[in-house]
């Protein structure tokens, strides 16, 4: 049902998207994008997913990582409480998602592996009734 796309806090460019994402819809999807901007850190929107296989693609921004004395697990946290939010407020029953904030925000990877399991249990245990497919490298932490 839900894509979940992380993009970097800078202002929104070509460069932030998944080529992928971009060769399938062509320029619906960044339109759509420049729609919804700004998305502030710990903020995040929901549009449709325009010619992709799902309905929605949930955009979130997560903050970089500077040692922690910003505030950016709390921040990272509010990402993902508000991307499950919208993802329940949609009726979202699959989720199709990285870990956030990783390898281009200079988390250290424990963290956001263990902070991405803290809270896809926690949402889980609410709601037991919503699949999550995660990509190779969040399903070796698994």
């Amino acid at each position: 049902d839900a894509i979940v796309y992380d993009e970097t806090p800078q202002p929104f460019s070509l460069f932030n998207f998944n080529p992928l994402m971009i060769h399938k819809t062509g320029k619906e999807i960044l339109n759509t994008r420049e729609a919804l901007k700004p998305i502030i850190i710990g903020q995040a929107k929901i549009a449709p997913a325009s010619l992709l296989d799902c309905k929605y693609i949930i955009h979130t921004s997560a903050p970089a990582w500077h040692g922690g004395i910003y505030h950016e697990l709390s921040q990272l946290i509010t990402c993902y409480e508000r991307v499950f939010e919208l993802a329940t407020e949609h009726g979202c029953k699959t989720i199709a998602m990285s870990i956030i904030a990783t390898d281009k925000l200079g988390y250290p990877k424990a963290l956001s592996q263990k902070t991405a399991m803290e809270c896809i249990s926690e949402f889980l245990q609410l709601h037991n009734d919503v699949i999550f497919v995660v990509d190779e490298a969040a399903a070796s932490m698994l």
